[in-house]
């Protein structure tokens, strides 16, 4: 390299660096760093060596197996003994070549990139149709416990086969706290840790097909008792029912510590509970409904009345919210659904119904079914509300359930989104909380939002309407649909074996009768 006679500091500079390349290369033969080496042998014409290593233990052999030109892989013999190392090298090296030849994988990620590569693999099958968009977003939610839980073993080969053994106590305690989970006190349920160890299985079944991980892991799946498991999500008792409906009326205009949006979207919740309590959906169900899925079609009744009720008569017996003079006519709209106008000339009540056709989004758990629910009449409320706030009526793609942001937060992120689960059932313990300081209300039944599809599917088989269609309503199989028409067909035969037994009782003397009644 020729330099000037007085060179410039930049010209110095790059000098000092050429020299320090040359003289880190001139000691080199292909295997990295010479000066690192220390008694450095060539088994396998340069494809594998054995060494020892200045910067590591000096008495202990490595040996170093190259893949192609470039990458390597160093292993630690652990012996001083120079023969066994030798020995020892070529059984590793059988090893790692009979791996390569079946599809395995030499250098092996790290457990976050198996994880990270899994989730691409599950991508792809969402993209091929293998799988629904939700089934992914289910398992993301999954592996997101499994990166924590696994922090502490970096590599997949470090994962022992028993790591699962104490999930169950961990989800529920280190990584579940209170006070993070405002909208949802309980620690997650037995069906929420087997569905994510299911979650778990996929991927460690994926790692064993992929070489990444060669052991079976051991699963500690919770034996579900399924009659605690419909008593988690309760049916309300008609009386319960009737209670929460009539005091969301006073509880959406309550504004004590309430902004103008949180109004708002009290009264969306409302109407979002009354049409899960109409047509069996489930919550996330609901909340991918778009306004294209909804057809709303019209049913006439014709009812006549006696011509001595007078006009408040009439509208007692519709148990009417709201009248608007039309003429002599009057349209009324109450809380079963209907949309009714009474004509006093003629005492004739007609009652117009407004049937919802629902299609249930391809992208839920049971995929796309036609729901059928009587109460169309709050999904024209549910739209009317939108406009109300907003000027405008929603969009036919929007959200039936949309967040239209706050006044204090417009962003887009969330501006168009469908409502969260969370921030509903955050509503609903607001709801119930309320509903026990302003009215000293106490249920029996632990409620949640899901009751409401409990109750509609309790209705429908006390209503006589066979199993095996509301099965088909609510997305249900003909096994789960059986333990509920169980439960009720012992419910409805309760009032006929009290008879019996009263009937029995009394064929025998007096004082038996009244020491079984004690």
């Amino acid at each position: 390299m020729d330099l000037p006679s007085d060179p410039t500091p930049d010209q110095l500079e790059i000098l000092q660096k050429y020299l320090s390349i040359q003289s880190r290369g001139s000691g080199s033969d292909g295997y990295g760093k010479q000066n690192y080496y220390i008694d450095k042998t060539s088994i396998i014409d340069k494809k594998l060596i054995i060494f020892k290593h200045k910067q590591k233990k000096k008495n202990v052999w490595y040996m170093r197996f190259y893949v192609g030109n470039k990458k390597y892989k160093t292993l630690s013999l652990g012996t001083s003994d120079k023969g066994l190392a030798t020995e020892l090298a070529l059984e590793k090296w059988r090893t790692l070549k009979n791996q390569i030849e079946v599809g395995g994988v030499v250098f092996e990620s790290s457990t976050e990139e198996s994880i990270d590569l899994y989730l691409h693999h599950l991508k792809e099958l969402v993209d091929t149709s293998q799988i629904k968009k939700l089934t992914l977003t289910c398992k993301k939610t999954s592996l997101k416990k499994l990166r924590v839980y696994l922090q502490d073993h970096q590599r997949p080969s470090q994962i022992p086969l028993n790591v699962l053994e104490n999930y169950t106590k961990w989800r529920r305690t280190k990584n579940w706290d209170k006070n993070k989970h405002p909208s949802n006190p309980n620690p997650p349920s037995d069906q929420t840790i087997n569905r994510e160890l299911c979650d778990f299985k996929g991927y460690f079944d994926w790692m064993k097909k992929k070489k990444l991980y060669l052991h079976q892991v051991d699963y500690p799946f919770i034996k579900i008792d399924y009659k605690r498991s419909v008593e988690s999500n309760p049916s309300f008792d008609v009386d319960d029912w009737m209670t929460i409906v009539y005091y969301m009326r006073t509880w959406v205009r309550k504004n004590e510590n309430r902004k103008e949006y949180g109004i708002f979207y009290r009264t969306i919740f409302c109407e979002f509970l009354k049409v899960l309590a109409n047509s069996g959906l489930r919550p996330h169900e609901a909340l991918k409904l778009r306004w294209t899925d909804i057809q709303l079609k019209k049913k006439e009744e014709v009812e006549y009345r006696s011509s001595s009720k007078t006009e408040r008569e009439l509208s007692n017996d519709l148990n009417l919210i709201q009248i608007v003079e039309s003429g002599r006519r009057y349209d009324v709209s109450n809380e079963d659904g209907y949309e009714s106008d009474v004509d006093i000339r003629r005492n004739k009540v007609v009652r117009e119904r407004l049937i919802a056709h629902i299609e249930v989004s391809p992208d839920t758990k049971t995929g796309r079914r036609l729901v059928i629910c009587p109460a169309g009449v709050y999904f024209r409320r549910i739209r009317n509300f939108y406009k109300d706030k907003t000027g405008s009526f929603p969009k036919p793609n929007d959200y039936i359930f949309m967040n239209i942001g706050t006044t204090h937060s417009k962003k887009m992120d969330f501006v168009g989104r469908s409502l969260s689960t969370d921030h509903l059932r955050k509503l609903w313990y607001e709801l119930m909380n309320d509903l026990k300081v302003d009215k000293d209300v106490h249920f029996s039944k632990n409620y949640t939002t899901y009751s409401c599809r409990s109750f509609f599917i309790n209705q429908r088989l006390e209503m006589g309407v066979p199993p095996n269609y509301v099965a088909k309503l609510v997305g249900h199989s003909i096994k789960t649909m059986e333990r509920h028409y169980e439960n009720i067909q012992l419910k409805n035969l309760e009032p006929e074996l009290v008879e019996v037994r009263k009937k029995k009782l009394e064929q025998v003397d007096f004082q038996t009768y009244d020491l079984e009644l004690d």
